[in-house]
C-alpha cells in the first residue's frame, strides 16, 4: 500500500494514508507499505517545481531496500517479503532504521538521529519518545500481549521520516 504519495502532497496535502493503513493492518490485513514520488514528469506531465526546490515533487518518497546484494531477483525477493522501509524526506535524504528486532518481549531499534520515535500497534495507544534537545539514535519498548502487529515511525527535526513495514505478532 502507498503510505505516502509526494505528488499529492505537494498538489494538495492528501499524500498521508497512514491512517487508513494502520486502520487496514488492525482489520487483520497483513500488507507492505511504501513511499512514493508518483512523479509523471516529461513531455506531456511537467514537474511541478524543480528539484532542489522546497516544494519538489521529485525525491520525497521513496523505499529503502535491505536485499542481500544489488541484482534484480535480490530486490524483488526483499520487496516481497518486507524487506524494505518507507521513508519521506527532501532530495532523496530522509532518517535510516538500521536495525529493528524482538528479544524476550522487548522491541529494540537504532536509527540515525531524529527527535520522535512512536511504536505504531494495533492498539489506540502508542508507546514513544519524544526529544525537544538531545538526539534519539535507538529506543527499547515492552511488547503489549494484545496487540497483533507493531511498526516503527521515525522524524528528524525537519519532519522527514522513515515507517517500518510491521511486525505480525503471533
Amino acid at each position: 500500500m502507498e503510505i505516502f504519495n509526494n505528488v499529492v502532497e505537494i498538489i494538495n496535502r492528501t499524500g498521508w494514508s497512514d491512517v487508513y493503513y494502520d486502520m487496514m493492518l488492525r482489520n487483520g490485513h497483513r500488507l507492505w507499505a511504501i513511499a512514493a514520488d508518483d512523479s509523471h514528469a516529461g513531455t506531456e506531465h511537467p514537474v511541478i517545481t524543480p528539484v532542489g526546490t522546497p516544494y519538489s515533487d521529485c525525491m520525497g518518497g521513496f523505499v529503502m531496500i535491505i536485499a542481500n546484494n544489488l541484482t534484480h531477483a535480490s530486490i524483488i525477493t526483499a520487496l516481497e517479503s518486507g524487506s524494505f522501509f518507507a521513508c519521506v524526506g527532501k532530495n532523496g535524504k530522509a532518517p535510516q532504521i538500521h536495525n529493528m528486532y524482538i528479544e524476550d518481549g522487548i522491541f529494540y531499534a537504532d536509527f540515525t538521529p531524529v527527535k520522535s520515535v512512536y511504536l505504531k500497534n494495533s492498539s489506540w495507544h502508542c508507546p514513544h519518545k519524544l526529544s525537544y534537545n538531545e538526539d534519539i539514535t535507538n529506543v527499547e519498548f515492552e511488547i503489549n500481549n494484545d496487540w497483533s502487529y507493531i511498526r516503527l515511525e521515525i522524524a528528524d527535526a525537519n519532519g522527514h521520516k522513515a515507517l517500518s513495514n510491521p511486525y505480525f505478532i503471533e
